[in-house]
């Protein structure tokens, strides 16, 4: 369910800004810091969506009932410009146009499976200034937001939609020695991923 939720608010970002705006926009596996920075390539200005988690929602403003899911998401916002002041306020302004990008954004129900509502309350903005995000020429900036989602199908069938299998074809051990020289050795990898049925 928040898979679907991070697909959809990666998309309506990334159509939100013009491609001088905002040259990347993209998935991200969790908290950005200037560790990151050497282990990934990006393009800046980037802005970078994970989802951060989530919990029951008994009492959400938007949306309530049973299996409702209130998940947290957050938009890492990474510019660059040689003068300190110049990239803290391109971030700035990319964060406050962001929230009112998330504010004004009405997702789409996925028919007979999920429904999703809107930010159960105003983005949170955040400059994420640190020494080593600076000595890199960069400003880092972190908006995030609460959005609800709840199943319409039953347990069982999401478990089913949602579910992963992967097949090992690797053996432990040494490679045989039959095999012809100078060829290596192949591993693959078989991994389906039941996926949920495009809307109609």
């Amino acid at each position: 369910m928040s898979a679907l939720l991070l697909d959809q608010a990666i998309a309506h970002v990334r159509a939100s800004f013009t491609r001088a705006q905002v040259a990347e926009v993209r998935e991200y596996a969790g908290e950005f810091s200037a560790e990151e920075v050497a282990k990934i390539p990006f393009n800046v200005p980037c802005i970078l969506i994970a989802c951060l988690g989530w919990k029951a929602e008994k009492h959400g403003s938007r949306l309530v009932g049973r299996m409702t899911r209130d998940v947290r998401l957050a938009a890492f916002i990474v510019t660059k410009h040689v003068d300190r002041e110049q990239r803290m306020r391109q971030a700035l302004m990319l964060a406050e146009a962001l929230c009112v990008v998330l504010r004004l954004w009405v997702p789409e129900d996925v028919p007979e499976l999920l429904q999703v509502a809107g930010l159960e309350d105003d983005p949170r903005a955040e400059n994420l200034y640190s020494r080593g995000i600076d000595a890199l020429g960069m400003a880092l900036w972190l908006v995030d937001w609460h959005q609800c989602v709840k199943p319409l199908a039953p347990p069982a069938r999401l478990f089913d939609l949602l579910a992963i299998d992967i097949t090992d074809h690797t053996v432990q051990g040494t490679p045989d020695t039959a095999a012809a020289p100078g060829v290596a050795p192949t591993v693959t990898e078989d991994v389906q991923f039941n996926t949920l049925p495009p809307a109609a």
